[in-house]
């Protein structure tokens, strides 16, 4: 384990070996499906979200849609990039942007489309989370569910094949985890991407993946239907499923 500086904080890389196993990056997800990882410890699921949405390069060549994207760079890099859309934890919103503004800054930073169209597709993706009208409010004058919903917007706008959602429900009380919950599903149903989710919330995970790897101390320990690891007789599995504290 590595340990760096950034800014005021310090964050841990995991070491080239721990980066290099097979079963922490090589996770298959199957198109059109909702595959959801559970995340035991801190360490691994962030690393393992920006590997995989291309925001962070692992080490060793992984191929993707039968490219190496270790080998890629420059415009075909941002190629396979345009085919993820990032719903980040915390939503990730720009303060000084209006909603409206936080939607479109993807089509404007990766598309080259008219004024009208872009309008038109970052209304109809409000429309879609539910929030006609709160375009040209700012973050900070929309509640949390409001902002989640944004942040989903926004990562739906460029109509990406895979969507990653990083702790989408993070801070939210459980009628809202619930709500967020099955707007997800209702647009997976709608737009057929492959999502990729980092949770902890347990037993809903359950009830709306059709795949779940647990994530433990950077390696994935199981990976299967939901059913099949609610039944696992690893102890690992077991003990976060039932909440049990460290050391028991």
């Amino acid at each position: 384990m590595r340990r760096y500086r950034a800014g005021r904080q310090t964050t841990l890389q995991p070491s080239r070996q721990a980066i290099e196993r097979d079963d922490l990056i090589d996770l298959h997800a199957r198109t059109h499906q909702r595959p959801l990882r559970i995340v035991h410890q801190h360490f691994g699921h962030e690393r393992t979200r920006v590997v995989g949405a291309g925001l962070h390069r692992p080490v060793g060549a992984r191929a993707h849609h039968g490219q190496e994207i270790t080998r890629l760079s420059g415009d075909a890099l941002d190629a396979i990039r345009r085919r993820y859309g990032v719903v980040f934890q915390g939503g990730a919103l720009f303060d000084s942007m209006r909603c409206a503004d936080n939607v479109a800054f993807p089509l404007r930073e990766k598309v080259r489309l008219p004024k009208a169209e872009i309008a038109k597709r970052v209304d109809s993706a409000l429309a879609q989370v539910g929030l006609e009208g709160v375009g040209q409010k700012y973050p900070a004058e929309v509640s949390g569910g409001m902002r989640k919903r944004v942040a989903i917007a926004r990562a739906l706008v460029i109509e990406p094949e895979i969507v990653f959602f990083d702790e989408p429900t993070t801070g939210l009380d459980p009628v809202l985890v619930n709500t967020i919950h099955h707007l997800i599903l209702d647009l997976h149903r709608r737009h057929r991407f492959t999502a990729v989710m980092v949770s902890h919330e347990i037993p809903e995970i359950f009830e709306i993946a059709d795949r779940v790897a647990m994530l433990h101390e950077g390696r994935i320990v199981e990976v299967g239907p939901p059913a099949q690891l609610q039944a696992s007789q690893n102890r690992v599995v077991q003990k976060f499923i039932r909440g049990e504290p460290e050391g028991t």
